[in-house]
């Protein structure tokens, strides 16, 4: 609330100029005490490589984006902040110090919860810490396929070799829904490779966001929501690290 009420002070006895020079400014300020502490990290050179090539294409935008993207309430701009204060890890997308909340036990029935309380204690460990996973949708061309994928699980394999308190990957998402193995097959990979090494996904339930996001780029999802037929649905998805490691070294890249 103190930030907030700074940047609105600076916004209105200054305007939006002045804002957007000030955002630019703690963008390159982060980054540059960011550039000495990233040494003493547990990090793999390829993300320090990622590293590299957000913080230039940052630099490269102060100049050609528009000053309302520079704007603390809007989503890019934050993912940019937590990259430059290392808060968030890039990836190919971005991994950051999460739990996995309890919300999951209780969000679809007794089954769902004997199931998920097993799966804790067995495959878990407990609930943090883990890599939760987020999409940026300036990359979703770059990423968002078989072989990024492959990518990313292989940068957060690599993570988890550096720093084994990490319990694993979480995520969750209207894709990693079971249903689309009818309805969008060429997505069930995003689901099915965790499961088949030891992930589980857990039923969350439904938002406004979820349909928004399901149906925007599939005139096959939207029809089917529109007739009826298919309720977009948000399931989390845990993907513990021994079953990611085994995934990587059974799957290892092309050199």
């Amino acid at each position: 609330p103190k930030l907030t009420e700074t940047f609105e002070n600076i916004s209105v006895n200054y305007g939006i100029r002045a804002i957007t020079l000030y955002h630019k400014l703690v963008l390159c300020l982060f980054i540059k005490e960011s550039l000495q502490e990233i040494k003493n990290r547990s990090l793999p050179d390829s993300v320090l490589e990622l590293y590299r090539e957000w913080f230039e294409r940052i630099f490269n935008d102060l100049s050609t984006l528009p000053d309302e993207f520079y704007d603390h309430r809007k989503d890019l701009f934050c993912k940019d902040l937590a990259v430059c204060s290392l808060r968030t890890i890039p990836v190919g997308f971005l991994v950051e110090h999460s739990g996995f909340g309890r919300k999951f036990l209780f969000s679809d029935g007794m089954q769902q919860f004997l199931d998920g309380l097993l799966y804790t204690i067995t495959k878990m460990g407990g609930f943090k810490p883990f890599y939760s996973i987020h999409m940026d949708m300036r990359y979703l061309k770059r990423y968002f396929n078989i072989s990024g994928w492959h990518f990313i699980y292989h940068r957060i394999a690599e993570l988890l070799e550096l720093n084994p308190e990490i319990r694993g990957m979480i995520g969750g998402s209207w894709f990693y829904d079971p249903k689309l193995q009818d309805i969008s097959p060429n997505l069930t990979h995003l689901r099915e490779t965790p499961e088949k090494y030891g992930g589980k996904v857990f039923r969350i339930g439904t938002s406004k966001q979820d349909i928004r996001l399901a149906i925007a780029n599939s005139p096959i999802r939207t029809k089917l929501y529109l007739d009826g037929k298919y309720h977009p649905t948000h399931y989390a998805i845990v993907w513990p690290r021994k079953g990611l490691l085994a995934w990587a070294k059974d799957n290892p890249e092309d050199n």
